[in-house]
């Protein structure tokens, strides 16, 4: 179930640096798996920690096009019936871009 969770995230998050529309795919994440909590910590490659409305921001201005998500991993907390992501772990890279010259 957490990877089901987890691939369907990192699909939005995909769609937002691909230039589709922000709102639509931050809203349906936080909505359907945050509970409406923008301040959800993400860590990105086991490394750089942020807030998920801050790392969004990120990707859509910053990462815009030239990132690629390859996982999403999702916490749920300890409490068994927990229904809202308390953390995101999220693997990407740059994607190669090749220069003519």
């Amino acid at each position: 179930m957490l990877v089901v969770i987890g691939n369907d995230i990192r699909e939005h998050l995909q769609a937002i640096v691909d230039g589709k529309p922000f709102n639509v795919h931050y809203n349906y994440i936080l909505k359907k798996y945050l509970c409406g909590n923008p301040d959800i910590a993400v860590t990105v490659n086991n490394n750089k920690k942020n807030d998920f409305y801050s790392y969004c921001q990120g990707l859509k201005i910053i990462a815009r096009r030239k990132t690629l998500i390859d996982e999403v991993f999702v916490d749920m907390g300890d409490n068994l019936n927990n229904e809202c992501v308390m953390q995101l772990m999220v693997t990407q890279h740059e994607r190669f871009s090749e220069s003519k010259k």
